[in-house]
């Protein structure tokens, strides 16, 4: 294991330690919020969640502009994150937003190309619904 790598350690009441989770990364902040663990961290600014009990962890949020997530604190229901490099408040919820926009990146295919078809496979909640758009053009701006 290199030497440079971040644990976090479950010690039971019996004083038994157990590595519960190990990145390559700066662990800059934690909480404890609905009994998960909270990690925020630096190099590529995610945010870890843990379950203490079953060791399951997962990425529940990723910033691909901000650094290092520096600051995590519980309202509530709501989980309000500060980044640094670009500064930034973000605030994260248990439900649903009542709407969102992904924006993908621009595929340039170098020359003439036949595109396929869009598709999606989701698990979309009542009341929800999903748009997709498309554009092809040989220009970048649309």
């Amino acid at each position: 294991m290199p030497k440079q790598a971040g644990h976090i350690y479950k010690i039971n009441p019996q004083g038994f330690v157990t590595d519960i989770f190990s990145r390559m990364a700066v662990f800059f902040t934690a909480v404890r919020h609905s009994g998960q663990l909270l990690i925020g961290t630096g190099n590529n600014a995610e945010l870890f969640t843990i379950d203490p009990e079953t060791e399951k962890t997962a990425v529940v949020y990723e910033d691909k502009q901000a650094s290092q997530i520096t600051a995590l604190a519980v309202v509530g229901e709501r989980l309000y994150m500060g980044t640094a490099n670009p500064a930034k408040l973000i605030s994260l919820s248990t439900s649903f937003a009542g709407r969102g926009t992904y924006i993908s990146d621009l595929v340039d295919a170098g020359q003439p190309a036949k595109w396929g078809k869009l598709q999606i496979d989701a698990d979309i909640p009542a009341g929800c619904g999903v748009l997709l758009s498309a554009r092809s053009g040989n220009v970048e701006d649309p």
